[in-house]
């Protein structure tokens, strides 16, 4: 295992003569890649995991990390953009009606960032078609969905008495969002 194109290595594997020994372990303080060398350093696109002493991937928007995961990156590949606003996430660099996604790309086995289109309902959204990060003009933000302005829309807006969500009249919320008059609300058997 003292073969050059090995060092650090603590336990490898030599096939035969025609190919490299690999190493299947390396000594401490170094990290096993995928390709059966041994670091001290792991490659950019790869994270030092203590417990097993090898080389991890980063997620796919991470050039640098420090764990597997979205919020571990410490630096965003080419196909992503910090976003300050989720604490320095690397997301896609898509346009502002798309999110990002990572897909295979089959012939080179590499994942990569493709851009996808938000829902109709969104004018911006983050990892998801239907998790809108903001609306246009015409509706209102509200647990990351774009709801239409309006009577019916289970928001009580500014010019509403009730918003039950429907434009049904003889419900105590009349079409007009207006609470109807000589509407009486039963009392239930049942305790509400």
């Amino acid at each position: 295992c003292d073969e050059p194109e090995i060092f650090g290595c603590e336990l490898c594997n030599f096939q035969n003569i025609f190919t490299a020994p690999r190493c299947h372990l390396c000594k401490e303080n170094y990290f096993l890649d995928p390709d059966g060398s041994c670091w001290i350093n792991c490659p950019v696109g790869y994270y030092k995991s203590i417990d097993t002493r090898s080389c991890k991937r980063c997620h796919p928007w991470c050039q640098t990390c420090k764990g597997p995961l979205q919020s571990d990156c410490l630096t965003c590949n080419s196909t992503g953009v910090v976003n300050d606003t989720l604490g320095k996430l690397c997301e896609s660099d898509c346009p502002s009606n798309q999110y990002g996604v990572i897909e295979i790309d089959y012939v080179n086995q590499e994942p990569k960032s493709v851009c996808q289109d938000c829902n109709s309902l969104c004018l911006t959204c983050f990892l998801s078609p239907t998790n809108c990060t903001s609306c246009d003009a015409t509706r209102i933000y509200k647990n990351s969905t774009c709801i239409a302005q309006g009577c019916g829309n289970r928001i009580k807006e500014s010019n509403e008495e009730c918003d039950d969500g429907n434009l049904d009249s003889g419900d105590g919320c009349s079409p007009t969002c207006q609470v109807e008059d000589e509407y009486f609300c039963p009392i239930s058997t049942e305790g509400y």
